[in-house]
């Protein structure tokens, strides 16, 4: 019997230092705890990083969207700007044009048809003797050097009738 509660001592002593000792039970389940107390602790690290980093995100985004609404906003009055120059240009464009148009038809092609009108009032008085000349090379010109075609004519027919009339 005693050799029994020796053993029995024996094997509870052993069962204790494995329990207890630096390698045992508790130890290592202590260790095991340390371990997920460490493991919780980055977790909740890790939740914090993960928010602040969201946190940021959303910042820079809201950011983005900001800076892209004043960008369209700015492009928008670019756009509008350059369409309100785009008129005027367009409008004083035209206006220039309508300008030179009206000095080059009243300088170039009024003044050679008050040519032709006088040349043809001379025609109409009887100045057979007067040629009718007018600068150019277009419709204008084609119609003066009829006109002069037609004096020239007239001008044989009246010297052939005078002298038909002196004659007789």
């Amino acid at each position: 019997e005693t050799e029994v509660v020796s053993r029995l001592a024996s094997d509870l002593e052993e069962i204790v230092n494995d329990v207890r000792g630096e390698g045992g039970l508790i130890a290592r389940l202590r260790a095991d705890l340390d371990d997920r107390a460490s493991a919780e602790r980055a977790r909740a690290e890790a939740r914090v990083a993960v928010e602040e980093i969201e946190a940021g995100v959303a910042r820079i985004v809201r950011a983005a969207g900001a800076a892209t609404r004043s960008a369209g906003e700015r492009a928008l009055g670019t756009v509008a700007s350059a369409r309100r120059s785009l008129f005027v240009l367009t409008a004083i464009s035209l206006l220039t044009m309508a300008a030179v148009m009206w000095f080059y038809v009243r300088g170039h092609v009024v003044r050679r048809l008050r040519q032709l009108r006088a040349s043809l009032y001379r025609l109409d008085r009887g100045d057979l003797e007067t040629p009718i000349e007018l600068d150019g090379h277009d419709e204008l010109q084609e119609l003066a050097m009829a006109l002069e075609t037609l004096r020239r004519r007239s001008r044989e027919l009246a010297v052939t009738r005078d002298d038909l009339h002196r004659r007789h």
